[in-house]
């Protein structure tokens, strides 16, 4: 299915799963689901999402978007910042960051529930989805984790380097 924008007009539904559906672009009509609490969008291959999706899910308090190796969810700039308004009400994160200038001025404060990858890792085989953070940094962007507050998220926290 290419058109998928009907799902904006269940505009009472609280829970959305995508999950391994196949689908290739997140329509702006998503926004409508102001009642939405949990949004599934786990191994959407190549998934497109409209601007202006993330930042009208007032009440959205859990979202997954978490893919396979070498696979991923294509954020805009636009995407970005939205979901970084959006980390400030969430309590469940699973996602997948390729670059660590996509985190800079993110709060994860809130987050009860994460499983975060930041670089060209996976999730592969970890199980705990309570607290995870994967990392796969060179070098020269260690110190950024404090700039850009990813400390916050590995405070009484498992992390794996």
């Amino acid at each position: 299915m290419s058109d998928w924008s009907f799902i904006g007009d269940l505009v009472n539904l609280e829970v959305l799963s995508l999950a391994y559906c196949g689908i290739q672009k997140l329509p702006s009509t998503i926004g409508n689901l102001r009642k939405l609490k949990l949004l599934d969008l786990t191994e959407c291959v190549d998934l497109h999402i409209d601007d202006g999706v993330f930042i009208n899910l007032v009440k959205l308090e859990e979202l997954y978007m978490r893919c396979s190796y070498n696979n991923r969810i294509c954020f805009t700039d636009a995407n970005l910042e939205e979901l970084k308004k959006l980390l400030c009400q969430l309590c469940a994160l699973e996602v997948e960051f390729y670059d660590m200038n996509h985190l800079k001025d993110v709060s994860f404060e809130k987050l009860d529930k994460f499983k975060i990858s930041i670089g060209d890792v996976y999730f592969g085989k970890i199980t705990s989805f309570k607290t995870t953070l994967q990392l796969h940094l060179r070098d020269e962007h260690r110190s950024d984790l404090v700039e850009y507050k990813i400390d916050e998220l590995v405070k009484n926290q498992r992390v794996y380097f």
